[in-house]
C-alpha cells in the first residue's frame, strides 16, 4: 500500500474540492481484548463434514496447523455470518464470529444438522479473545500465557502467512494462535485462550485500535448491520482465502460460483476514509447519481480524528472523476477510496 493517502474535505460543492496528500496513519502495537467477537463450538463426530457442507471453505482438508476463513450464506449467496475457524480435535471446531450474529447463526446452522452427530453451542463465555498487533506483542503475550513455551516451536512462517494455526499449552489450558493478514506493515494475530489474560504483563490497546487494524488489512468479519448484504466476492473474500471453488455444494454455492465464472462481480471491497462519521452498514452515494447508493460500509472506526472503513463499492464508482459521499443530500461529506492492500484474485 502507498505510504500516503488523499484526504478530501467535507462540505460544499464536491466538484470544487481539492485533494491533499497526508501521511499514512500510524498503527499502535499491543494487545486488545475483543468483546465484539465470540466463539461457536461445533462438536461431534460429524462436525468436520457438517461444516464442509455448510460453509464456503473446505473443512475436510483442514489441518491442525491451519485456520479457515469462511462464510455461511443464504440460498442467494448472501453472507449471513463469516468466521475464522480452527480444528481443536478430530471432533471439534471453534468458529470466531461477530458476537451480534452468534445466537441466530447457531439457530440457523442447527436447522441443517438433521441426523448428523453434531452439536453447535455459543462457547463465548469459555474463552478470552485477544487481538495482537506486532510480532513483539505476540511474543510478549505468548510468554505470559504459555508456561511451556520454551519446549514448543511455532509453525514455519508463523506471522508471515495468514491462516496459520498454532496451539500452545499452559497449566490453565490451551491458547490457540492464528496469524492474520498484516495491517500497515504490522503482523497481526488472533488468540483464543481458555484462561484469563494477566493484563499487567502486556501492552494493551483499545478494541477500536484492533478494528482499525482489521479495516486497514482489508479483511473484515461481517456483523449484524450487514447481515445478508454481500456475496463473498463483494468484499474480496475469494481473494483472501475465504472461498474454495473446488469443494462440493453449500448454501448459495451456485450463485457464488456463477459470479466468479461469469465475471459478473460489479462490487469489490475498498478501504475508505472520511472526516465525517462512518458506521457499520452505512450506505454510500455517488454524487452524479443522487439517491441511488453505490456501496455500503462493512466496518468503520474513528482513528486519530479521521473515520476509516472497509466498504463494498461499485467498481465504476471508484474511478475518476466519480466522487463518493456519505449521504444523498447537502451537506456532502466526501469519501476517499483506497485499493485493498492485496491483489484481487483473477483465477479460480
Amino acid at each position: 500500500m502507498n505510504q500516503s493517502l488523499i484526504t478530501i474535505t467535507s462540505g460544499g460543492d464536491p466538484r470544487s474540492q481539492k485533494q491533499s496528500l497526508s501521511p499514512m496513519p500510524k498503527l499502535s502495537e499491543g494487545t486488545a481484548t475483543i468483546a465484539s467477537y465470540g466463539v461457536i463450538r461445533v462438536s461431534g463426530e460429524d462436525a468436520i463434514g457438517f461444516l464442509h457442507n455448510q460453509l464456503t471453505h473446505d473443512f475436510t482438508g483442514l489441518g491442525d496447523r491451519q485456520a479457515r476463513f469462511s462464510s455461511f450464506c443464504n440460498a442467494k449467496g448472501r453472507i449471513q455470518a463469516s468466521f475464522i475457524g480452527i480444528k481443536t480435535s478430530p471432533a471439534e471446531v471453534l468458529l470466531v464470529c461477530s458476537t451480534d450474529l452468534i445466537a441466530q447463526t447457531v439457530k440457523r446452522l442447527s436447522m441443517f444438522v438433521l441426523r448428523s452427530k453434531v452439536k453447535l453451542t455459543d462457547a463465548s463465555s469459555q474463552f478470552s479473545l485477544m487481538g495482537v498487533i506486532g510480532k513483539e506483542s505476540q511474543l510478549a503475550l505468548s510468554s505470559a500465557l504459555c508456561s511451556a513455551l520454551s519446549s514448543q516451536t511455532t509453525p514455519d512462517h508463523f506471522g508471515q502467512s495468514p491462516w496459520v494455526h498454532w496451539n500452545c499449552a499452559s497449566e490453565a489450558g490451551s491458547c490457540h494462535w492464528i496469524s492474520l493478514y498484516p495491517s500497515l506493515g504490522q503482523e497481526r494475530f488472533l488468540c483464543i485462550c481458555e484462561s484469563p489474560v494477566a493484563q499487567d504483563s502486556i501492552t494493551s490497546v483499545a478494541e477500536s485500535e484492533w478494528f482499525f487494524s482489521e479495516i486497514m488489512s482489508g479483511v473484515c468479519l461481517v456483523g449484524l448491520p450487514t447481515y445478508e448484504s454481500f456475496v463473498p466476492q463483494m468484499i474480496n473474500y475469494e481473494s483472501v482465502g475465504g472461498v474454495h471453488f473446488q469443494k462440493g455444494c453449500y448454501p448459495g454455492q451456485e450463485v457464488v460460483a456463477r459470479s466468479q465464472f461469469r465475471g459478473t462481480i460489479k462490487r469489490r471491497g475498498f478501504l475508505v476514509s472520511c472526516e465525517a462519521p462512518l458506521h457499520d452498514g452505512q450506505e454510500l452515494f455517488l454524487h452524479s447519481v443522487g439517491e441511488q447508493p453505490c456501496g455500503q460500509i462493512v466496518r468503520a472506526v474513528a482513528h486519530q480524528g479521521t473515520y476509516y472503513g472497509f466498504a463494498s463499492l461499485v467498481v465504476s464508482a471508484t474511478e475518476p472523476p466519480a466522487l463518493i459521499h456519505t449521504c444523498a443530500q447537502e451537506p456532502l461529506s466526501l469519501v476517499h477510496v483506497m485499493p485493498p492492500p492485496y491483489s484481487l484474485r483473477e483465477d479460480i
